[in-house]
């Protein structure tokens, strides 16, 4: 990553190491392929208890 006028690089990524220096935030995690606009919709209107109870859910198996 580039900034700054003159520009300098502020940031780098390798596949080894991932960005350095380290991302302050996680970094975002792609949607994965097949993924339809109404099951993002669905899952934008999922209340924090659900969403829990789906984590829950994913852990057991």
């Amino acid at each position: 990553m580039v900034a700054g006028a003159p520009a300098r690089v502020v940031r780098r990524w390798t596949p080894g190491e991932g960005w350095q220096p380290p991302l302050r935030t996680p970094a975002p995690v792609p949607i994965p392929d097949g993924t339809t606009p109404d099951q993002l919709r669905a899952l934008a209107e999922l209340d924090e208890s659900a969403v829990a109870a789906l984590a829950r859910l994913d852990a057991e198996h």
